[in-house]
């Protein structure tokens, strides 16, 4: 704080004997511009005129109503001693002189306030221009900017560059004020007086300020953020026994409420994205549930009729056809387990905002799991395995990631129809690992490709089998796979049959 007072205080020493010095050289000047024209010409007619100019200069170039004033009695008192008679001597007793000296002071005094009223104006127009300059500038970062914390970051920024002064943002958090300063530093010299200046700008909706407009080491000036009829927080200013300007008050009052149009409008796109969310998400439970209800209503008739053969003509009925319909029994109840376990995998995963337990997992062990879980369900499954020679670890929900694994190899299994082995792929891109699951089928119609991880499943296929669909599994799949920042796409592959793959980011990406 002391650094900041001395820089105070050398600026304003600095500007002073600047004013002083312009004000001396320009009066000199004139008297001896004065002095010269008399030896040339032998006439004293221009000297008022000349040190008007001298006194339009002045105000001009110091912005300063008091070195003007003081220019002007100096050119007054100048002229009577230097140019009239008695020559260097202050006499304004000879006739006429009163009145003629009166009339060049108040011309000289008229133009002073002229021309600092012309110098307050142009400083206007260039505090104007500035102001559009950095607002433009402002606009083209804010379309760079996703949250709201990253324009309140940005607002700091711009208010420190243009203010110079500690800056902090300050929101009103249930009963709780919550401070964010400029690349999250916060003054130590940030009292309780200062947050209750705070609170109370935001809450009575106007600028508050303790010594703004004197030096003061305490001075701090709180401006709301409002917008209609809401006050999102309050930008505060640490003046350090600084003086903020009336103008330069109103510019950064301008500029905050300028992003309190670009906090509104951060809320509305918030709002109008989670909507959407919400309503994707509807859709999706829609789909899941006449997936689920598709996929479990055919083996569930299936158990039903072959259990009520059993038990109607099983006394009656021949030994190989009755362990057949247990048999199917059987096959129907695992396809029920592993729906469960996919329905079971839907509810850890929620509503698109999932909490995975995620860990560094070897790509080898969870493909290996998934292919021996596998076999157990389907113990004729033959499937061929390539994966790269080096060992590669990725951030993942390893339970997760073996339901996608088996379901896609299940789908390849069933839906394949093909005495080929089943082809599992790992490879290792730049930042990425793919996972392919390829079969030699007859693949997938064009249109089905795009509706395949809709949740809506495919009810009827072209070869018959309608008795399982394919949409819960698939669809389980894709929510899966984005909850790890991920992507899975199916395609047909030329020669073979379908290839679905899903791909992993190398590391763990922050949200």
């Amino acid at each position: 704080m002391a650094e900041v007072q001395e820089q105070t205080e050398m600026t304003k020493l600095q500007k002073a004997l600047y004013d002083y010095a312009i004000t001396i050289i320009l009066l000199l000047s004139a008297t001896a511009i004065n002095y010269l024209t008399i030896l040339y010409y032998d006439n004293a007619v221009n000297v008022s005129g000349i040190y008007l100019l001298a006194v339009i200069l002045i105000s001009l170039l110091t912005g300063s109503y008091v070195w003007g004033i003081i220019s002007a009695l100096c050119s007054v008192v100048g002229t009577n001693f230097c140019f009239t008679y008695p020559y260097f001597a202050i006499d304004f007793s000879v006739s006429g002189y009163p009145f003629t000296f009166f009339i060049m002071g108040a011309v000289a005094l008229g133009s002073c306030a002229l021309t600092v009223n012309m110098r307050k104006q142009r400083d206007q127009a260039h505090q104007r221009e500035k102001m559009t300059q950095v607002i433009n500038e402002v606009d083209q970062r804010l379309l760079q900017v996703e949250c709201k914390k990253d324009i309140v970051a940005l607002l700091l920024e711009c208010l420190y560059t243009q203010l110079e002064c500690p800056i902090l943002y300050m929101e009103l958090q249930g009963d709780k004020l919550v401070c964010q300063g400029h690349n999250g530093n916060i003054p130590e010299q940030l009292e309780s007086l200062h947050y209750d200046i705070a609170l109370q700008s935001i809450k009575q909706r106007r600028i508050v300020g303790r010594g703004i407009d004197e030096e003061n080491d305490k001075g701090f000036l709180s401006i709301p953020v409002m917008w209609q009829e809401r006050t999102l927080g309050a930008v505060c200013v640490l003046l350090y026994e600084r003086i903020l300007s009336p103008d330069v008050r109103a510019f950064a009052q301008g500029l905050v409420n300028h992003f309190a149009i670009a906090f509104e409008r951060q809320e509305l796109s918030e709002t109008q994205q989670r909507i959407l969310m919400e309503k994707q998400a509807e859709q999706t439970r829609g789909y899941l549930l006449r997936a689920i209800s598709h996929d479990l209503r055919t083996p569930l008739t299936g158990i039903l009729g072959a259990s009520g053969s059993i038990l109607e003509n099983g006394e009656r009925m021949q030994s190989d056809l009755k362990n057949r319909l247990i048999q199917d029994i059987h096959e129907e109840a695992r396809w029920l387990l592993r729906m469960i376990e996919n329905v079971l995998s839907v509810t850890k995963i929620g509503n698109y905002n999932p909490e995975l337990k995620k860990s560094m997992e070897p790509v080898e062990e969870v493909v290996a799991d998934s292919i021996v879980k596998c076999k157990k369900y389907f113990p004729d499954l033959k499937i061929t395995l390539c994966l790269p020679d080096e060992l590669i670890m990725l951030p993942m929900d390893p339970v997760l990631i073996r339901q996608v694994l088996i379901n896609l190899i299940d789908n390849a299994y069933r839906h394949g129809n093909s005495k080929k082995n089943i082809e599992l792929m790992v490879e290792k891109k730049e930042d990425f690992v793919e996972f392919s699951v390829q079969d030699y089928g007859a693949g997938m119609a064009t249109e089905d490709l795009t509706k395949v991880f809709s949740g809506m499943g495919l009810q009827k296929r072209k070869d018959g089998d309608s008795s399982r669909g394919l949409g819960l599994g698939m669809s389980i799949c894709k929510i899966i796979i984005e909850a790890h920042s991920g992507q899975i796409f199916a395609e047909n592959t030329a020669g073979k049959g379908l290839r679905v793959a899903f791909r992993l980011p190398m590391e763990e990406k922050k949200a």
